[in-house]
């Protein structure tokens, strides 16, 4: 992999690809910007075209074309180096060589890319096609519900015609199948969709991956969707989402719609923070997608689709992952596109006047009768529980007692209730979890990239070292690398937090299987940035310990979090002896991280 990194680094110019994403000026023989990761009124981002690498004075942030794009898209490595390996215009070949794969995962990537070509040319054909002097009538429909034509061809919107095998006439390949363009019957191919309004739908990166149709004139079903393909999970993908992720870190909140009117709609307007599900309630992968972007959340309804029903659990998976969710009910006949069209101003009213989601289901109950509270409480109790803070559940029952005129004793029983159900579901997936689950690189990623950028930094002291040796016959120095990073692992091993670590994270344990192994693509971003700094060794040995506070500091982390966890359940099924000692073990905690 490391030869490719370099070639791809030697075809690409860090100045172009960060210029894609924000605006940079020239400043003496580098270039300036506001940093995108943190706010700024006066720019402290500098890129260096000359070492190929950027660095915030502000935050700190630092290092090479990969590192940004994997920062800035929230990446991880390899998928940030696919992003810049595509921008290189390197042959496909080069990636594939490069690649530890077995040769059908290396043929299955093959047959996604050139599946995503397909995609794209049927996607442009259709886009075409509505363009065409014989449509004016689809044009006309899509202008009269507020489509400016600048829209239709940002979003590529297109029209299929009434044919039975349009795209084949166009197409020949086996792969249109296999991307839901087409079906089979009888040994018969024919177009999937067909008289209807094309939507496509993009990845992350703005790759059209699937199609949500609009039937043109009456019939069923209003709305066809593409199935789940190789390029298409429905569960994982959320409509706008490329186009938004922009206005999403802009305005510090996402607005999530229903349909590819009122998102298309909202962001011709303005509103281009907005994204819709295809297809789908919201899940946890929509959910883990938003948050790498905000954690705050809008919801727009319809007057006449704010059931609860079928979204209470939604909201509250939203508020387990921790985000602000605020939910905004259009009119009655109103949905956010028409209003958007009749009324904008009162549009943003509406916005403005948004309420907590627990605050819009209380408004929606019914506290007349028994039954009617009862079944209006296993609404909001869920959502009570779900929510990260103490003090926000201690106020949401107090409101929610006051509200059905309760005693908050009652409020807490039924969320004890609630918590203990839930608890025993937690505690049996947790001893699945632990019995079959070994060293998780997604669970300890975090972890991994501390130890991998403090054993760079030893490698990095030790051949200043052995240099200043060369120039000094009086001085000895013992250049192996991995004994130096053995004594400060051992140093670790000998402290009170790798016995908590040993209790209750022991699978973290093989992250140090191959202490042996330096990451060179870290050690080459650290040349990078030090090369043009006057430093002596006395900085890198500071930066050595730095860096292995800060990864020490990451295990202390994820050991804190385990015991918490740990001590919430005891505290809902009321242990006394289990609440002592994971206490005591948070103290013995503490105290290791103070000396």
């Amino acid at each position: 992999m490391q030869p490719l990194v370099k070639k791809i680094k030697e075809r690409v110019n860090i100045v172009d690809i960060i210029g894609s994403f924000i605006k940079v000026d020239r400043s003496g023989i580098n270039h300036k910007a506001c940093c995108p990761f943190h706010h700024e009124k006066t720019p402290s981002f500098f890129v260096s075209e000359q070492r190929q690498t950027f660095n915030c004075f502000g935050c700190g942030v630092k290092g090479d074309v990969v590192e940004f794009v994997k920062l800035y898209e929230h990446l991880d490595f390899k998928d940030a180096l696919r992003y810049v390996f595509d921008k290189s215009g390197l042959p496909e070949s080069d990636w594939q060589q490069n690649q530890e794969r077995s040769s059908q995962d290396i043929k299955a990537d093959l047959d996604k890319k050139e599946a995503q070509d397909i995609f794209e040319k049927v996607v442009n054909i259709y886009h075409e096609y509505i363009l065409h002097k014989d449509n004016g009538n689809i044009l006309l429909y899509l202008t009269n519900r507020g489509l400016k034509i600048e829209t239709i061809n940002i979003w590529k919107i297109g029209y299929s015609p009434n044919t039975w095998q349009f795209i084949e006439t166009k197409i020949n390949s086996t792969l249109l199948e296999k991307v839901g363009i087409v079906k089979s019957k009888d040994g018969k191919r024919y177009d999937f969709f067909r008289d209807r309004i094309i939507f496509p739908i993009f990845d992350i990166q703005g790759h059209a991956i699937a199609i949500s149709a609009r039937i043109v004139d009456q019939g069923e079903p209003k709305y066809l969707n593409s199935p789940d393909t190789i390029l298409f999970n429905k569960s994982e993908t959320l409509y706008g989402l490329d186009k938004a992720k922009e206005g999403i870190r802009k305005f510090k909140y996402a607005i999530l719609v229903e349909g590819q009117m009122d998102l298309l709609l909202c962001h011709q307007e303005g509103f281009n923070n907005t994204v819709a599900t295809s297809g789908t309630a919201l899940t946890d992968k929509h959910l883990q997608m938003l948050r790498r972007y905000t954690n705050n959340l809008m919801l727009l309804y319809d007057a006449d689709k704010a059931g609860l029903n079928a979204t209470v659990k939604a909201w509250s998976l939203a508020l387990k992952y921790g985000f602000e969710v605020k939910t905004a009910v259009m009119p009655e006949g109103e949905d956010p596109a028409s209003l958007l069209l009749k009324d904008k101003k009162k549009f943003m009213q509406i916005m403005k006047n948004a309420t907590h989601v627990i605050d819009f289901v209380i408004s929606q109950s019914d506290n007349k009768s028994r039954i009617s509270t009862k079944t209006s409480l296993e609404k909001i109790i869920p959502l009570i529980a779900s929510l990260e803070s103490s003090i926000d559940k201690e106020f949401f029952s107090k409101k929610t007692a006051e509200f059905f005129e309760l005693s908050l004793d009652n409020i807490n029983t039924e969320l004890q209730k609630f918590s203990q159900s839930e608890y025993r579901y937690l505690d049996t997936i947790d001893r699945t979890i632990d019995k079959n689950e070994s060293h998780d690189k997604t669970k300890y990623a975090v972890i991994d990239k501390a130890l991998a950028e403090f054993k760079s930094l030893v490698y990095i002291y030790n051949q200043q070292l052995n240099t200043q040796v060369k120039h000094s016959e009086s001085q000895t120095f013992d250049s192996d690398t991995t004994q130096k990073i053995d004594s400060y692992i051992n140093e670790y091993k000998a402290s009170d937090l790798f016995k908590l670590q040993q209790e209750y994270i022991p699978d973290l344990n093989s992250v140090f299987d191959t202490i042996d192994v330096i990451d060179e693509h870290i050690i080459f971003n650290f040349e990078n940035i030090y090369t043009q700094k006057k430093v002596d060794l006395d900085f890198y040995k500071q930066e050595v310990d730095i860096s292995y506070k800060n990864f020490v500091q990451k295990i202390y982390t994820m050991i804190y979090q385990e015991i918490q966890n740990k001590l919430k359940k005891a505290e809902i099924i009321k242990d006394t002896n289990l609440i002592h000692k994971y206490t005591q073990d948070i103290n013995i905690l503490w105290q290791n991280l103070k000396k």
